[in-house]
């Protein structure tokens, strides 16, 4: 290698310092994020299925695939426990917002 300087890497003067050492701070898990996106998730779940559900229905009655009763069989067969369970988890979530706005603990 023409031209270029040789290092002496032995020396102690040569040698650079390590970083230091930083220890990361540790917070506390706080599941109150997780627990909301989850809920919310559950919430969007819910009501895409129940939207899902009456789309269907409104195409297959359009179309002619099925016919009135039929369908209001089927409506009480599926959609009324899939709203109930919606309407229960809409209850419960704005539910607790509500009291948690109000300054009740939950």
């Amino acid at each position: 290698m023409s031209g270029s300087a040789d290092i002496d890497l032995t020396a102690a003067n040569q040698v650079a310092a390590p970083p230091p050492e930083t220890v990361p701070k540790e917070a506390s898990y706080d599941p109150a994020r997780d627990r909301e996106s989850v809920r919310a998730k559950i919430a969007l779940w819910l009501l895409y299925l129940v939207i899902g559900i009456i789309a269907l229905a409104m195409v297959g009655l359009l179309a002619n695939l099925i016919d009135s009763a039929t369908l209001e069989k089927l409506a009480t067969l599926v959609l009324a426990p899939v709203l109930t369970v919606f309407g229960t988890v809409l209850g419960f979530y704005f539910g607790e917002r509500a009291g948690k706005a109000q300054g009740s603990p939950s």
